[in-house]
């Protein structure tokens, strides 16, 4: 319950940032599933947003994934 508390605290301040949102790839685990909807579900542009689940977006011990960033780092 924590984490979707976070993640819908954080939403409106990503839907600011990407108001002209059009498609997101998002990995199949349940939880970036999940992350996608709580943050996409009052989108200004929620109907027009195309959506694509990829099982081959994955976590992995190699990459930077779990290292937070701050938002404006992540959109360059």
């Amino acid at each position: 319950e924590t984490g979707i508390a976070e993640c819908e605290a954080n939403a409106a301040e990503i839907v600011a940032t990407l108001p002209n949102l059009k498609i997101v790839y998002v990995s199949a685990l349940r939880r970036a599933c999940q992350t996608a909807h709580l943050v996409l579900k009052n989108h200004p542009n929620k109907a027009e947003i195309e959506i694509r689940i990829e099982p081959w977006i994955r976590e992995g011990y190699k990459w930077s994934a779990g290292v937070p960033r701050p938002l404006e780092q992540m959109k360059e």
